[in-house]
């Protein structure tokens, strides 16, 4: 298995989307890949070089090819499952930005030529470095940008020109350990309370109490996926005094506890 991870290498993209990198891999004769409840704050892309594994989703089975790629959304619960040995590649990103949502889905694109040979030259010239060069990194990120412009319209929620949501949204991000209350936020907006309720439910789909919950679980998943942080350091540190409280909203939002949701960073071929 050749692969690096974290490295966090960000590239711009359309409409002030920030790309990063999380992880990159290749496995050569991946004999099983039949995992079940997958679901991560993160984007996956698929793509395998000979055929014999597939995404079930939603009662559909979605076959990896040589001539396809699979996007997978974050949040979204699917299984994987294999026939037979295969190699395997998958690229783990987020995209950072004005994103306020993001509707679950696993989504197939015909592979173009061209990219084929990128992710080839990426499999041949980057992956024995342990990280890729630059001009690798960028062409990766230019292919995972492509195809995420390929997505249905409307499938990335953004919080479009709105400012004072802007001001907000940053802020929560920034503060997820601290005590963040309706009416601290909309002193951050400049508005008055009621106004800040209705313009950031009008902006991103959600009530403030929601878009926190939901970037503080975010937030601990990366956390137990990617750090070697303890689940109670993890909690504290997005704002959860109570490790079981944490323990309770993980699972309810995620479908998992976070111990065993931290155990799947160990299966191969993700």
């Amino acid at each position: 298995m050749l692969s690096w991870t974290n490295i966090q290498a960000i590239a711009q993209g359309p409409s002030t989307l920030e790309l990063v990198l999380l992880e990159c891999c290749s496995v050569q004769d991946l004999t099983d890949w039949n995992l079940s409840n997958l679901c991560d704050p993160f984007w996956r892309f698929y793509w395998n070089p000979t055929p014999g594994n597939s995404v079930l989703f939603q009662g559909r089975r979605i076959p990896l090819a040589p001539d396809r790629v699979v996007v997978i959304a974050p949040l979204t619960d699917w299984r994987a499952q294999s026939l037979n040995p295969v190699d395997h590649f998958f690229v783990h990103f987020q995209l950072r930005g004005p994103v306020t949502g993001v509707m679950p889905g696993v989504h197939a694109f015909d592979l173009a030529p061209s990219h084929r040979r990128y992710i080839r030259e990426i499999i041949d010239k980057g992956m024995d470095r342990g990280a890729l060069q630059m001009s690798l990194e960028h062409r990766l990120a230019s292919l995972l940008y492509h195809y995420i412009g390929l997505l249905p319209s409307g499938m990335i929620r953004t919080r479009g020109s709105d400012d004072a949501v802007g001001r907000v949204c940053e802020y929560i991000d920034k503060n997820l350990g601290e005590n963040l209350s309706n009416g601290d936020l909309a002193a951050i907006s400049a508005q008055s309370l009621r106004s800040f309720l209705l313009h950031f439910k009008e902006h991103t789909g959600s009530s403030p109490g929601q878009y926190i919950l939901r970037r503080r679980i975010e937030h601990a998943a990366m956390l137990l996926k990617y750090s070697d942080q303890s689940v109670k350091e993890i909690a504290e540190s997005v704002g959860f005094c109570d490790r079981s409280h944490f323990s309770v909203m993980f699972r309810r939002v995620m479908g998992a506890s976070p111990a065993a949701f931290r155990k799947t960073r160990l299966i191969v071929g993700q």
